[in-house]
């Protein structure tokens, strides 16, 4: 019955993991559609990969990463992304 206890924790715990990184509620393949969408809020450019990372225009990576997807930067701190240290 520990075991069971023990392995339920662990699951939970993944899984309370996984959602800390979660993508922003909208993501965008292309600054415009973001932009559209994010009326009143900086657009910027991240993924998931590493704990979602997000990057500001102006940066060399912003809309330069394999997989990367635009966002509202208030949904992307809300989705647990945090900005880049370059910055």
């Amino acid at each position: 019955m520990q075991t069971f206890r023990i392995a339920i924790l662990a699951g939970v715990i993944g899984i309370a993991a996984t959602v800390a990184h979660a993508d922003p509620a909208h993501a965008y393949r292309t600054e415009a559609g973001a932009q559209k969408y994010c009326a009143g809020d900086e657009v910027v450019y991240g993924r998931s990969k590493n704990g979602g990372v997000y990057h500001l225009k102006g940066s060399p990576y912003y809309g330069h990463l394999a997989g990367g997807r635009y966002a509202c930067r208030k949904e992307a701190d809300a989705g647990g992304w945090r900005q880049s240290k370059e910055h």
